[in-house]
């Protein structure tokens, strides 16, 4: 839930349009956004349930699967030229606990290539 002061409108107006493009890069590793909605002036995001943040230690075998989608992942926002602005493990969440399915989430800080250059 964004706040709803203009700037947190702006965010969220930004983050929204970063997620539709990575919704159409089609891939996997990104958080899908099931709906947006406005409550009481407040930009509203409803993102799929995940199980947990990858916080947690796995095994090697899971922790191999993960890198492999990790490269997946920047690769994507590399092709579409998105910054993520707040890359940590608490915004890597796991879809099942214990299994590989990684999806990055919190696109707050997020913005495009050509908005961080015309900003500078």
């Amino acid at each position: 839930i964004a706040k709803g002061d203009a700037t947190s409108a702006q965010n969220a107006a930004d983050e929204n349009r970063i997620f539709k493009v990575l919704q159409d890069s089609q891939c996997p590793n990104f958080i899908q956004v099931k709906d947006v909605f406005t409550h009481e002036g407040r930009q509203c995001f409803v993102l799929e349930l995940m199980a947990c943040t990858l916080s947690k230690q796995y095994r090697f075998r899971v922790l191999k699967e993960l890198i492999v989608q990790f490269n997946f992942m920047m690769n994507s926002m590399q092709r579409y030229q998105i910054i993520h602005g707040d890359f940590r493990p608490e915004n890597l969440m796991l879809k099942n606990a214990g299994k590989a399915g990684v999806k990055l989430i919190d696109f707050g800080n997020a913005q495009t290539v050509k908005s961080r250059l015309a900003a500078s």
